[in-house]
């Protein structure tokens, strides 16, 4: 078990002298050269909904990068799965953990996946990726400097495509974090990550209590920005490494979340994300970005579809405000917890 680590400076919040400060990578070694720390196991952890075809695909990749010691665990909430995911997990034979939940729940197929780990090491991933070679082996090195309590990784989205620089918005006080670059190259300190590629140390997540089930689980979101948050605020590091990298495919069918083509209409998607700043975010920036979410959410062009008519502009303004109310009355019913 780690120790905590030697410096716990406790920030409410990001500043723009935290969130995006660069950090040296950690070296990268294999076989002899490297050390107990850098062979450690590992556990990679893939929630999955409705996706059997594509899963596949990318358990199939998972398998030649898996080192021996190493494990997939499936978390897959499909009412009816298909027989080919059991026949692939059967070809596997045990190296592929199977588990299944009745009703989807993204908060807690995470923590059913990190709770089923052996490894130290848990790595989440989404089920439609594409892991490029050596992604592994990268999270495993960050993990050596003994700060370090997550590692959120390069996210390539198809379709998206963005420069591989930082935003110059990202290093702006307080909401800079909104902005972050995942398909950046720069390595540097952030205060989130993409729920669909980190990765975290095991005690740490028992120490937190894991993800936040009050998420509401259709479509899911901000669980892991809370995670990382309340990570950050306990003293550790959570460290971004671009030689870690996944191309997301955002697959158009399945997964909770697209199933929401137009989250800014869904209010459990507001009610969501004013749940995660009313527990996360310090009373006198709480302002400031909720008037950033806001023109997010306004300004959000719904996928597949052209520009949001005033009358949607309207509703999504509703359904924001009712978020706000609701966000702070879940929030104060939660009351302080490690979750």
């Amino acid at each position: 078990m780690p120790e905590p680590p030697p410096s716990r400076t406790r920030s409410a919040a990001p500043t723009a002298a935290q969130h995006g400060a660069p950090v040296d990578p950690a070296p990268v070694a294999t076989g002899a050269a490297a050390g107990p720390a850098a062979r450690a196991p590992i556990s990679v952890v893939i929630p999955t909904y409705r996706r059997e075809s594509v899963l596949c695909d990318t358990l199939r990749r998972l398998l030649a990068l898996v080192p021996p010691g190493g494990e997939i665990i499936v978390v897959d909430q499909t009412p009816e799965p298909a027989g080919a995911v059991a026949a692939l997990v059967a070809e596997a034979a045990g190296r592929i953990a199977y588990l299944r939940l009745d009703a989807p729940n993204l908060p807690r197929a995470r923590n059913v996946g990190w709770r089923a780990a052996s490894a130290e090491i848990v790595v989440y991933l989404d089920d439609d990726v594409i892991v490029h070679d050596g992604l592994l082996e990268v999270h495993r090195a960050a993990f050596q400097a003994p700060t370090v309590g997550g590692v959120a990784g390069r996210v390539l989205t198809r379709g998206f495509p963005l420069p591989d620089r930082p935003a110059w918005k990202s290093h702006l006080p307080s909401i800079g974090w909104l902005f972050f670059n995942f398909a950046q190259t720069r390595p540097c300190e952030v205060w989130t990550a993409r729920g669909c590629h980190m990765s975290f140390r095991r005690t740490v997540l028992d120490a937190l209590g894991g993800f936040d089930e009050r998420y509401l689980p259709w479509p899911a979101s901000r669980e892991e920005t809370d995670l990382c948050f309340r990570l950050r605020r306990a003293g550790w590091r959570l460290v971004f490494e671009p030689r870690a990298t996944v191309e997301h495919l955002m697959h158009e069918t399945g997964g909770e979340r697209v199933q929401h083509r137009d989250s800014a209409l869904s209010p459990m998607h507001h009610a969501n994300a004013l749940y995660f700043v009313w527990k996360n975010v310090p009373a006198h920036q709480r302002p400031l970005l909720l008037l950033v979410l806001l023109i997010q959410e306004l300004r959000r062009q719904p996928v597949g579809r052209g520009r949001r008519s005033w009358a949607d502009r309207g509703r999504v303004l509703r359904l924001f405000l009712r978020g706000v109310v609701e966000g702070r009355r879940r929030a104060r019913a939660a009351g302080p917890s490690r979750g």
